[in-house]
């Protein structure tokens, strides 16, 4: 099968429920990498099967970087400078070295030290969910879908009030069908200016130079955020613009 027959057109809608599409299993049965056609119109190969995933993630002829020329867009305009530093954009060794400095934030026993806040997020919501209207709710929009929102905003220590800035901005700037294009790249460019708006207030709270207490936990150790900022200010490893992207996915 060639590319330009492509007649499947990606993503896919949800199956009854929210469950696995159905061309999943049909692709996976009789052609597990298929060509398809994004939303931007732009031509593409899927693969639906574990071991070519696996194969796709590992083979360095492989490229995550969108500013390649004749990368496939999922959004039509798509501005590929946005996620130009951003490790899911990069191939080795700059992902190498991003990822070096992003994994001092997850070692098992910093991870350990999470184990209570990730529970106390985890009950609020299922508390909040159960106190809801009705005998019935959505399992997803209610619990999953919020958890790795509100985690991921405490690791970067983004403030409670602006967590619902964060979920908009993240469920907008990541869709491939439900917003415009000119709402997703709103998004994308709010995200990133609030970050850098973030990241100078953590600079002017000290934190770079290690004379301010930051956001850490009670071993005196910084959130995600800290050690990025730590890492382009006193260690000078990163770029200003790897900084502020890096910290924005």
């Amino acid at each position: 099968m060639e590319l330009d027959d492509a007649a499947l057109h990606f993503p896919f809608a949800a199956g009854p429920g929210g469950t696995q599409p159905e061309e999943y299993r049909e692709l996976r049965a009789g052609c597990p990498v298929a060509p398809v056609i994004l939303p931007s119109g732009d031509r593409a190969w899927l693969a639906s099967r574990y071991q070519d995933i696996l194969t796709v993630l590992d083979d360095p002829r492989f490229s995550r970087d969108l500013s390649r020329a004749g990368a496939p867009r999922l959004a039509a305009g798509f501005d590929a400078s946005l996620v130009k530093d951003m490790i899911v954009s990069m191939d080795p060794p700059e992902h190498t070295r991003i990822r070096r400095i992003v994994q001092g934030a997850f070692t098992p026993r910093r991870i350990r030290t999470w184990e209570p806040r990730v529970r106390a997020v985890a009950e609020r919501l299922l508390d909040d969910f159960v106190a809801g209207p009705g005998r019935t709710g959505d399992l997803y929009e209610g619990f999953a879908l919020p958890l790795p929102i509100r985690i991921i905003s405490e690791l970067l220590g983004i403030p409670d009030d602006d967590a619902a800035d964060f979920r908009r901005w993240t469920e907008t700037g990541l869709s491939l069908t439900r917003w415009t294009r000119d709402e997703m790249l709103a998004a994308q460019r709010e995200y990133v200016d609030y970050v850098g708006t973030l990241i100078a207030t953590r600079r002017s709270a000290g934190v770079a130079d290690g004379t301010g207490e930051g956001t850490g936990d009670d071993e005196g150790e910084g959130d995600l955020l800290d050690a990025l900022v730590g890492a382009r200010d006193q260690d000078d490893r990163l770029s200003e613009n790897e900084l502020v992207h890096s910290s924005a996915r």
